[in-house]
């Protein structure tokens, strides 16, 4: 599966490359957030940001699926959804009761529906203010991880990548 890894050696886990995208993806996101105002039209920066975040964080999923595969001779959702709930929901969740305790003491101004960032579908909302709009990312990510290694499971690799396509091809005539 992978090129670059000599016959007989163990799986990749971690990508060090990735650490130095992701340092790019969100170098990009604070740069356009910070000078938005003073230099309008940068926030495009942000937008390529989060683009690339979300590719390194498919192309990580894939590849450890994929490693989980080759080694096992199947994909496991239960054991991947696991992962994902015990990585993504507490500190989530945790940072959402504090958001809603903070609101109720009138401590910050939260808008209405807001906390229903807790169930992933703040990309389906606008009623969002600086405390939730990163859940807008979080939500598409979340959708991603919901569906593809499904697919990924019950097509395997090669209908997988049909698959893809055609969704792509999809939402691009749709878009």
């Amino acid at each position: 599966m992978d090129g670059n890894r000599a016959q007989g050696q163990p799986p990749l886990r971690y990508i060090p490359t990735l650490d130095g995208w992701r340092a790019v993806a969100i170098a990009l996101v604070i740069v356009s957030h910070g000078l938005t105002t003073a230099f309008p039209g940068v926030e495009k920066l942000g937008a390529l940001g989060v683009s690339i975040f979300f590719a390194l964080s498919g192309y990580l999923i894939c590849t450890l699926l994929l490693i989980e595969r080759e080694e096992t001779g199947r994909i496991s959702l239960v054991a991947f959804y696991r992962r994902r709930l015990f990585r993504i929901v507490p500190p989530a969740l945790t940072y959402l009761v504090i958001l809603g305790v903070l609101g109720a003491l009138g401590v910050v101004v939260l808008r209405k529906g807001e906390l229903f960032s807790a169930f992933y579908a703040a990309n389906y909302f606008h009623a969002r203010s600086w405390f939730t709009s990163h859940y807008w990312s979080l939500s598409m990510e979340e959708h991603f991880y919901l569906f593809w290694p499904a697919i990924l499971m019950l097509a395997g690799p090669r209908k997988a990548r049909l698959a893809a396509l055609v969704i792509i091809s999809a939402l691009l005539v749709y878009r």
